[in-house]
């Protein structure tokens, strides 16, 4: 069947055909000038090789940090990858604009998720 469809678009374009069927049942070795891309490159996409990876280009040494105040996210702030409970805890009690919400109420209970948010319950 997927052949007739070739023959129902022959008329109107030649070459989108004679590329397809030179795909389909010619593999993928495309003729000389159809092979060339229009930037100018001699080999096929198909025949360049794969790029390394860089994995220091992977690694991050900050991590964004979510400070939420009853659930609701007041603010985010980068810190180091490798700080500790107690450090992320006091800088999101430090917060100018936590302490805008947790400074008429009293401070209940404060949940540390490390690298990624601290949440800070408030009565």
């Amino acid at each position: 069947m997927a052949g007739y469809n070739f023959f129902l678009i022959y008329p109107h374009c030649e070459q989108a055909v004679f590329l397809s069927q030179t795909f389909l049942f010619g593999g993928y070795d495309i003729p000389g000038p159809y092979r060339r891309s229009p930037l100018g490159h001699d080999e096929a996409v198909i025949d360049a090789i794969w790029p390394q990876v860089d994995k220091s280009a992977l690694t991050q040494s900050t991590v964004l940090i979510v400070l939420q105040v009853n659930g609701k996210v007041r603010a985010r702030v980068d810190v180091s990858k490798d700080i500790d409970k107690t450090a992320l805890e006091t800088l999101a009690l430090d917060h100018e604009s936590i302490q805008k919400y947790t400074g008429n109420g009293e401070v209940k209970k404060v949940i540390v998720v490390p690298g990624r948010l601290v949440n800070i319950v408030v009565v």
